[in-house]
């Protein structure tokens, strides 16, 4: 980041030859060098401290050597003493790219090295406290505290709460010391109610501050708990990462992550795959986050450098080969002990974790055992257990939980029938691009079982690095963008927020799945049953409720409801303005606003104020019933009508007083429509499968790639043209096909220019789609640029799909053609609405208005600056190039969402795989 040597993204592979525990000779080399002055004082001590160097590194000081140290993100300690001078010091730092730690660090991130976290120099007694370790536990009404201690001196010891001392007690001096003492009717620290005491520990002129949580961390008939009472982990995966510094984050830059995350209903964070900086875990502790700690451990890329082969087949068990190696047995044992030892006084901690993705293997175990040893008061977690060596398939599994990675909810209910421990995903919902698509699918299924404790998706933000601004944006590079030939590409582009910490379309969908209030329908008409999923506390101290009534998305009412809901609990409410009301198309919104925030009517989730949402249909919508273009233009009928009809060899000519179209005898579809004398269309209309995949389609895309669905052509012939009751009616039969292959469907269109000269489409399709999901299917036309104001009734405010539509309700929308658009970092499929019954498309003085058909089934649409074909070409979002036309595209359906870029299959029923269906809709213009 700093202008050295060049930054590499790898997910998981090695960026050296794999040959333990060997690096090249030619190892670069950083040198940081640092003269300060210091006025040395007699009888103390000084010790040079390092937060976070990668990889290794030699200190000097005044030419003297101090020593050496690796792992990059435990805590590294040298006294300095004796090579200190009185007056004007250098500090010299050694730092190489490479050593064997290199093997156990093998996480997908940036490999960048150098000093990227605090060092500072401390000054001691000489006689001073060398550790301290506060435990405690909580039963009935009071809690006990112990206090251990190692120090060669006295301790006077002091509990506060808040300002009141409750304890005090002067310990001798000696190793282990230990004094216990209770607190009766403690305030409990849990992520809800992050309540701390201050412990000072005082040592002559020294004096420690601590702050203490008293909380209890165990399971009980497989659930997880806190405080004797159950909780769901609504967490995510964090990297530490700045997109102008890297990993050297700031205390600033921590907070306002810890912020957004509140703001996002997250209550817990798993610190992929290191441990964070000491800085950010207090602030976990203030702010309340349940912690999963991870050690600096992953040897993942061991499965392509050593490539096991078993029975004739790659083996995935080849993960464990560096983990497995005796020679690694110590430094695996040094970094999990070494985070245990830093970060054992942290209340917000209530899981260790062994490290990631590195197999499993005795030294694995022997370093879960020593964990367990030093400390039985938290959980113990490491998910691939299941992958060992061949010849240490005997390793025992003693960890706490089940912890998955990305399973389908078929496994995730087999996983608690076949284990009674707690099920963990330590990742799951791969957030890459436009997703995820499966979050509520998932805790439809974790709330349904105490088992399941919850998970953190994967991840927190976008690891893109900041190299200045084009077109207005900033350029965000990722993989291959700094020209190193091994890479990983924009997998790092894969979180919830980007890099500027812009929260993504998926941060909201978490936010509302995450939500603290869920509801449903009561026993009968206007009953609602109201569930608290707080652990600790009254939902009405945190909230309250604004409910809004509405037919046809047009609001008939609204009130406020207190909610006075105990923790875990659930009530019956009766709306009786609802029971009493017989308007059809009835939608009820459950707004969540915190308290002491008041109602704007602002309801969307980047407002702070908003903690989710919920909305209930009390019965299936009926588009019959909503108003109409055909309605509101009975009284233009002259205008309108039809005055000439003219057929040509490839086109229908159909003209009234104000308008004219031109129908394709090819396609069945409009290529030109000229109304008040301005043509319309800025390109004919044609039928659409492609779409720019999106990152989660990563699977399916080379399927769609190879069917070369970005390369249908339409190629149709005439059937009949008919003129009846006013209305004329071109039908026409169609194939989309490509070079090679059999036709993609078949299609019968009707296209009816009706009496008051709506254009209505009946479009029949027989698709080969046995083998391959379509990515969509939809019409597509281009608008005058100056089309850019939307309004539409479906499920907004936010881009919505089948499987992604939590963060958006069935409502009126208003918006802007480019505030509709969603700018991810690689470009593309975005902005897509969900079960719409109507859309406009207008500027100043014209509007286009598309509604459903006959048949009355809702239709997704897109409105944006931008074809598929170019967000699909492009591979950042700064050199999109925009078509100087508004792009139009009324879909019947699209293929899910889902989060395929990592494991998980997309869920059939959001598959788009159909042989036959039917699409209508109806276009007018104004």
């Amino acid at each position: 980041m700093q202008g050295f040597d060049c930054p590499q993204y790898l997910n998981y592979r090695y960026n050296i030859p794999f040959r333990p525990p060997f690096v090249p000779v030619r190892n670069p080399m950083g040198i940081y060098r640092r003269s300060f002055r210091l006025k040395k004082k007699k009888q103390k001590k000084y010790y040079l401290y390092f937060e976070g160097v990668d990889s290794c590194f030699y200190l000097f000081l005044n030419g003297i050597w101090i020593g050496y140290s690796q792992v990059s993100h435990n805590l590294s300690c040298f006294d300095v003493t004796e090579a200190l001078t009185d007056g004007e010091n250098l500090v010299e730092v050694f730092v190489l790219k490479w050593c064997d730690g290199t093997y156990l660090e093998c996480q997908d991130k940036w490999r960048m090295s150098g000093i990227f976290r605090d060092v500072y120099l401390l000054c001691r007694e000489e006689q001073h406290i060398r550790k301290y370790r506060v435990y405690t536990e909580y039963s009935g009404e009071n809690a006990s505290v112990r206090l251990e201690m190692d120090s060669p001196v006295p301790v006077r010891a002091r509990l506060y709460r808040l300002e009141q001392r409750i304890w005090e007690e002067l310990l001798p001096a000696g190793k282990r010391k230990t004094v216990q003492f209770e607190v009766k009717k403690p305030d409990l620290w849990s992520a809800e109610r992050p309540f701390l005491y201050h412990l000072i520990l005082e040592t002559g002129e020294e004096v420690i501050g601590e702050k203490v949580g008293i909380r209890v961390i165990d399971t009980k008939n497989g659930v997880f708990r806190v405080n004797g009472r159950p909780v769901k982990l609504k967490g995510v995966n964090r990297h530490d990462f700045s997109p102008v510094h890297g990993f050297a984050v700031t205390p600033k830059e921590m907070l306002a992550d810890l912020k957004q995350m509140k703001q996002l209903n997250i209550n817990a964070i798993r610190t992929s795959h290191y441990p964070n900086s000491p800085v950010f875990l207090q602030m976990c502790d203030e702010l309340g986050f349940y912690v999963i700690e991870e050690a600096d451990m992953e040897s993942h890329g061991s499965a392509d450098g050593r490539g096991l082969v078993i029975d004739g087949k790659p083996s995935i068990r080849g993960i464990a080969y560096v983990a497995s190696l005796p020679m690694f047995r110590e430094a695996i044992l040094d970094r999990v002990i070494g985070m245990v030892e830093r970060d054992i006084n942290r209340p917000s901690i209530v899981m260790w974790s062994l490290g990631n993705e590195s197999g499993y293997s005795r030294n694995l175990e022997a370093a879960g055992r020593a964990v367990r040893k030093k400390d039985p008061s938290r959980l113990l977690h490491y998910e691939n257990v299941m992958y060992t060596m061949p010849e240490e398939e005997e390793c025992e599994d003693i960890f706490d939980v089940v912890s998955r990675m990305y399973p389908s909810l078929e496994e995730m209910k087999i996983g608690i029938e076949k284990d009674p421990r707690p099920y963990f995903l330590c990742e799951y919902s791969h957030a890459m691009g436009n997703g995820p698509g499966d979050l509520e699918d998932y805790w439809s299924l974790i709330d349904s079982h105490e088992q399941f404790m919850g998970g953190c998706v994967w991840e927190w933000c976008e690891q893109g690095i900041a190299c200045g601004r084009q077109n207005g944006r900033i350029k965000y590079a990722y993989g291959g963008d700094f020209g190193e030939n091994i890479h990983d590409g924009n997998f790092c582009i894969d979180g919830l927020v980007s890099p500027d910490r812009k929260p993504n379309p998926g941060a909201y969908e978490l936010k509302n799945v995450y939500r603290l209030i869920r509801v449903k329908e009561g026993r009968e008409r206007g009953r609602f049953v109201f569930e608290n999923k707080l652990s600790f506390c009254n939902a009405k101290e945190e909230l309250y409720c604004v409910y809004e009534i509405s037919s046809s998305g047009i609001l008939f009412t609204k009130g406020r409801l207190e909610l006075d809901l105990e923790p875990l609990g659930k009530k019956e409410i009766w709306l009786r303005e609802l029971s009493e009301w017989t308007a059809e198309n009835v939608s009820v919104l459950f707004v969540f606003l915190r308290k002491g925030y008041e109602d704007s009517g602002e309801l969307r989730l980047e407002n702070p104020g908003v903690l989710g949402y919920q909305q209930i249909l009390p019965a299936p919508w009926s588009a019959s019933l909503l108003p109409t273009a055909r309605r509101n233009r009975n009284l233009q009928k002259q205008k309108w009508r039809i005055q000439t009809m003219n057929q040509y060899a490839d086109t229908v000519l159909v003209s009234g007083e104000t308008y004219r179209y031109k129908i394709s005898c090819m396609t069945g579809l409009p290529t030109s429509i000229l109304c008040n004398g301005s043509e319309l269309l800025e390109a004919p209309m044609q039928y659409l499968l492609f779409r720019a995949p999106t990152d989660n389609d990563m699977c399916v895309k080379e399927k769609w790639e190879r069917r070369m669905l970005d390369q249908v052509e339409a190629s149709g012939h005439f059937l009949e043209i008919t003129q009846e009751n006013g209305a004329v009616r071109v039908c026409t039969e169609v194939f989309l096909q490509t070079a090679v292959y059999q036709p993609v469907c078949k299609i019968r269109t009707d296209c009816k220019i009706l009496e008051d000269g709506r254009v209505e489409f009946n479009i029949a399709v027989k698709a080969d789609s046995s083998s391959l999901p379509l990515p969509r299917f939809g019409v597509h036309f281009s608008l005058p640029e100056s089309y850019r104001q939307v309004r539409y009734l479906g499920y907004g405010p936010y881009e919505s799909y089948v499987d992604k539509r939590q963060a958006s309700w069935l409502g009126i929308f208003s918006a802007t053609r480019d505030e509709l658009f969603t700018d991810y970092i690689r470009p593309q499929e975005n902005a897509s609405h969900y079960g719409c019954y109507w859309a406009e498309i207008a500027d100043a003085k014209r509007m286009c208005r598309v509604e459903t058909g006959a048949a009355g089934e809702p239709f997704s649409f897109q409105v944006s600056a931008y074809t598929a074909e170019e967000l699909a070409r492009k591979s950042h979002n700064y050199e999109l190039e925009p078509s100087g036309k508004t792009e139009v595209t009324i879909n019947y359906r699209q293929h899910g969402i889902g989060s395929e870029s990592c494991c998980t299959k997309l869920a059939g029923e959001y598959c788009f795989q159909e042989n036959e269906f039917q699409f209508a809709f109806c276009i007018c213009w104004e």
